[in-house]
């Protein structure tokens, strides 16, 4: 059975385990917060151990100006946040990896924001960015790329930005999951990659992800086969979500 990478779509009551939701009364934006801090929380609600935040914005693919940068400051807002929680300097030196494979489109969105990430404004040299591809086209595991350029590079933070995988045709390309748990690329289609945290590659994550592809037994029932779908528009949801990513990520690397 596939894997959902949304914490709130977790089958069980995330209110019991702390779960708060402040809607933002604009552009009917809603934020959840979630901290799962203990190994039994985790295996209640199957998700790893860490601190997520959820921004469900509904309205960015039809709106744009105000709303682009409204979302774009709570990224950066959260982002820092997690950055302080994990004790991480300001300015430490970071490594922002998009993974996933950029020649089709639901998974490109790594590539993306991390072609729009501006290193030319990085002066002291602190700020790295890669997109290792799969295996499929490079024969190179993603998880050992990121561990031998990151630990040669003696980064303190991996920013991790992908692709994520939802039960609701209404949240593709609408909800915004950032986390301190890492994730598991692939990990709707079962590829068996290994997960990228610090618990494997030794240097503290934030990952970032956008529900770009939904599974068909979310819509035709668990009897049916098992296909990964995206939308039709999913280039201009790409388009827009590595935009609002790739932004947040200036401000707060900045």
């Amino acid at each position: 059975m596939f894997m959902l990478d949304l914490i709130d779509e977790s089958a069980a009551e995330l209110s019991a385990y702390g779960y708060t939701v402040k809607n933002e009364k604009r552009y009917g934006i809603s934020v959840g917060l979630l901290q799962v801090d203990s190994p039994q929380k985790s295996k209640r609600l199957g998700f790893a151990q860490g601190d997520y935040v959820i921004v469900n914005a509904p309205l960015v693919n039809l709106l744009d100006g105000d709303c682009y940068a409204f979302i774009t400051n709570l990224l950066a807002k959260h982002i820092a946040k997690l950055k302080k929680r994990l004790h991480l300097r300001p300015k430490c030196k970071t490594l922002v990896v998009g993974v996933g494979n950029p020649d089709i489109a639901a998974d490109s969105l790594g590539k993306r924001v991390v072609d729009k990430i501006e290193k030319s404004t990085d002066k002291n040299n602190r700020l790295y960015k890669i997109c290792p591809n799969v295996h499929l086209n490079t024969g190179i595991a993603t998880h050992k790329i990121i561990s031998i350029l990151a630990n040669a590079l003696k980064v303190e933070n991996i920013i991790i930005v992908d692709s994520l995988c939802t039960s609701s045709l209404a949240r593709l390309g609408t909800s915004f999951q950032i986390n301190t748990a890492g994730l598991t690329p692939g990990s709707a289609s079962q590829t068996g990659n290994k997960k990228l945290d610090y618990n494997s590659l030794g240097i503290k994550c934030i990952s970032i992800g956008v529900p770009l592809i939904i599974n068909s037994t979310s819509l035709a029932g668990s009897n049916s086969k098992e296909v990964l779908l995206a939308s039709k528009d999913v280039s201009s949801q790409v388009e827009t979500a590595s935009d609002i990513i790739a932004d947040a990520i200036n401000k707060v690397l900045g």
